[in-house]
């Protein structure tokens, strides 16, 4: 896909230039730092998805736009804007863009886990 890129953008102005990492040329994460538990947003391309060996910590997934799918324990679950995943640690996950528009999420997680998430391209 061409000509995608994304759309960061919240109110609170501390965040507004928060530096996006690419994963691929469908996949952005920032690390928003500041919150009293770690956050990252991540916004995801057509047909864009991404993987986890497992996160030590607990998570929740929230679906701020677009629908995503959701791969856990063999199953799968679509998950539309407004709906939150919660993922115990060290659960393997895969999440993709459900749909023909971008979806952009919001990871929280309860511990500190440094500089990067654990997550690759899917």
């Amino acid at each position: 896909m061409t000509g995608w890129a994304p759309t960061f953008a919240v109110s609170h102005q501390a965040w507004s230039s928060v530096r996006a990492v690419l994963f691929t040329d469908r996949v952005a994460v920032r690390r928003l730092q500041g919150c009293a538990v770690e956050s990252w947003w991540i916004e995801l391309g057509v047909g864009a998805g991404l993987a986890s060996r497992g996160v030590p910590a607990e998570c929740t997934v929230t679906v701020l736009e677009g629908r995503v799918s959701f791969h856990v324990f063999g199953n799968e679950v679509e998950l539309p804007t407004g709906h939150v995943a919660l993922l115990p640690p060290n659960l393997s996950f895969t999440i993709r863009v459900a749909g023909r528009s971008p979806a952009t999420c919001l990871v929280s997680c309860s511990a500190r886990l440094g500089d990067v998430l654990p997550l690759e391209p899917a």
